[in-house]
């Protein structure tokens, strides 16, 4: 009988390795399952609450455990920046949410984030729009919502508008007790109402008939009207 000479090659894809033995051939092992794609909606939380004689104590940290308890759901990813300072704002590039929530002191003309040393740093909201349009240009994020937790945020609602699809904001003062509910509220709603404005209107309503504060919900502007 004569000599017969075998070759076995192997070639691997992710986890199946393919062995051609002569004229056969055998798999060892599954092939890479595809990734499922994550149609959670991705939220940016920048909370700040600094040290300063003048300023209340803002609970965006209690703002977010009722977020990260919606989260708990399934729908949401949540990409929490605390104690945040302006830098912060580069979450945008790094986990490109679909909503930016920014929870903090505002006065109409300032959004107040912190510094390093936990002191206030208020900031123009106009600045704060113009570093939004940067990285929407340069890393090509783009938002779905933005919603502005702070105090007359609706005197400045307009520069963020060309940033996102629609923009939560506050006539006058915004409550801690309110700016938690709606948020909790607001949250829940995306679950099934996957636009932001139309989330933000219900959780509006809803917010305003199960709380005894109720009538501070007038204050709620959601852009476009």
């Amino acid at each position: 009988m004569p000599d017969e000479t075998w070759t076995v090659t192997a070639t691997a894809t992710g986890n199946a390795r393919q062995y051609v033995l002569g004229k056969g051939t055998m798999t060892v092992g599954a092939p890479d399952r595809a990734e499922e794609p994550d149609d959670r909606t991705r939220v940016l939380f920048i909370g700040a609450s600094p040290a300063a004689a003048t300023l209340d104590r803002i609970r965006a940290d209690r703002e977010l455990r009722v977020i990260r308890e919606v989260e708990a759901q399934g729908h949401l990813r949540l990409f929490p920046r605390t104690a945040a300072q302006v830098a912060d704002l580069r979450g945008l590039a790094a986990e490109r949410p679909d909503l930016l929530h920014l929870s903090c002191h505002g006065d109409g003309a300032d959004l107040v984030f912190e510094r390093g040393t936990g002191r206030a740093h208020a900031v123009p909201a106009r600045d704060v729009a113009d570093v939004l349009a940067a990285y929407r240009e340069h890393a090509g994020t783009a938002l779905r919502g933005i919603v502005l937790q702070s105090c007359r945020s609706a005197e400045v609602a307009e520069l963020f508008t060309p940033l996102a699809d629609a923009v939560v904001a506050w006539r006058g003062d915004l409550p801690d007790p309110v700016a938690i509910a709606f948020a909790e509220q607001l949250y829940r709603e995306l679950r099934d109402v996957p636009d932001l404005a139309g989330a933000a209107r219900l959780a509006g309503r809803i917010t305003a008939l199960t709380h005894r504060w109720g009538s501070s919900l007038d204050g709620l502007v959601v852009l476009p009207a």
